[in-house]
């Protein structure tokens, strides 16, 4: 860690030791990786009971500035509020982006007894549904290349690109998958994609073509090249209905976008 973010760190737990409602605090982003030796901004968590987020919350104090702390040639620091009851619920049931935020980090300060712990099984891929995660991605896949079935003969332009960019997200998150590794944001998963050693030869450089060009011809030997290179497990209710249950029967239940699962 670069000494100006060391004292800006400092700066911070003198700030916040004297607030009761900070149970702990997290560094995450690029300042908390060992193999960072950058002046970027700091990026924090920090955790309270659930009571506390409650009254922060209704009174909009859930994200914090802290630029009266920094130290140059730090450019700046904020932090957002969570709860502990929120990060124990990551650890059993979280989504693949907010997982991946804890990757990385480094607890800076804890009255929490087992945190690191609870970080450091919250931050794995969640291996026990890894097949039905595969399943549903596959099946997102299928129907969408339905739809850019459509979308061609139709002459829908929207649709046809829109589809496109679905096919290939899922392809990815398949691949991720296949891997065991977490997806962590459309920003970044290109570039995760380009380090995994599992995947179609040139897979990357053929979803650059069919996103530029998309067509039934180009999604079909997109898909040829994804589906011949392994067989991936296909979902016993078919492909219809899952897609139907993962992307139209959610009303009401926390899951949300199976695209950011």
């Amino acid at each position: 860690m670069l000494d100006c973010h060391d004292q800006t760190i400092k700066k911070i737990l003198t700030k916040y030791k004297s607030e009761s409602y900070v149970k702990a605090i997290i560094l995450t982003g690029d300042a908390a990786k060992a193999d960072n030796f950058d002046a970027c901004e700091l990026e924090l968590l920090y955790i309270t009971d659930n009571q506390n987020y409650l009254e922060l919350k209704a009174n909009n104090k859930l994200y914090t500035d802290d630029s009266d702390c920094l130290v140059s040639p730090t450019p700046a620091a904020y932090g957002t509020v969570i709860s502990e009851d929120f990060i124990r619920e990551i650890e059993s049931k979280g989504s693949e982006p907010t997982r991946s935020v804890f990757k990385d980090t480094l607890v800076v300060y804890s009255e929490i007894e087992d945190l690191e712990d609870v970080i450091s099984n919250l931050c794995q891929y969640p291996v026990s549904i890894q097949s039905e995660r595969m399943m549903s991605f596959k099946s997102q896949i299928v129907i969408h290349m339905a739809n850019l079935e459509f979308a061609e003969y139709s002459g829908n332009t929207l649709l046809l690109y829109d589809s496109a960019a679905k096919i290939v997200h899922f392809a990815y998150r398949l691949i991720l998958s296949d891997n065991k590794l977490l997806y962590p944001s459309k920003k970044q998963l290109v570039t995760i994609v380009k380090t995994v050693r599992k995947k179609p030869d040139f897979v990357i450089q053929h979803a650059e073509h069919f996103l530029q060009n998309p067509s039934i011809k180009n999604s079909e030997a997109f898909m040829q090249l994804l589906f011949s290179y392994k067989k991936y497990p296909n979902p016993p209710e078919g492909y219809v209905i899952r897609y139907k249950n993962d992307s139209e029967n959610r009303f009401g239940e926390m899951s949300g976008d199976v695209g950011e699962w």
